[in-house]
């Protein structure tokens, strides 16, 4: 089941005169702090800034993506992806929306929420970037054991 919707800021401007016959507006979008690298489920944007009115249907299609799990998806009201879990490494999407010859392109970019702001955490323990909780730190060594003397000095030096 996706994560409720997200809305977005419009940032790019509108178009300069309204939009009567035949136009496209494909805004520049912003989705900030509303959803998490950490979780791999699937989010809608709502992108209903979007504007087509054309003599013939819209289509629609994901040109780019960068930060987020796979292809994204997208239909005349969302864009669906699924977040990347990364370092806090903003998402982005290109997309257009074409009608016959006229075509726009808008791009969406996410900004990852950080649930470590304003969290300060004791020593020997770091914030879970997906709980926001404190935990201990885990460090394993193991696999980092490297032979300092080989087993069997074939070097012709005393050691």
């Amino acid at each position: 089941m996706p994560n409720p919707i997200c809305s977005c800021l419009v940032t790019s401007p509108p178009p300069s005169t309204p939009c009567d016959s035949n136009c496209i507006y494909a805004p520049n979008l912003l989705v900030a702090d509303q959803v998490t690298a950490c979780v791999a489920i699937a989010t809608d944007i709502n992108i209903s800034p979007v504007t087509a009115i054309c003599s013939t249907p819209a289509t629609y299609s994901i040109i780019s993506s960068k930060n987020v799990t796979g292809t994204p998806t997208i239909t005349s009201t969302k864009i669906t992806f699924i977040p990347a879990n990364n370092n806090y490494a903003s998402g982005e999407i290109t997309y257009k929306v074409s009608c016959g010859i006229l075509s726009a392109i808008g791009k969406v970019i996410i900004v990852y929420k950080n649930n470590c702001v304003g969290i300060s955490c004791p020593t020997n323990q770091v914030c879970n970037k997906c709980t926001g909780a404190c935990q201990n730190l885990s460090i394993d060594l193991s696999g980092q054991v490297a032979a300092v003397i080989p087993p069997v000095n074939t070097s012709g030096f005393v050691i």
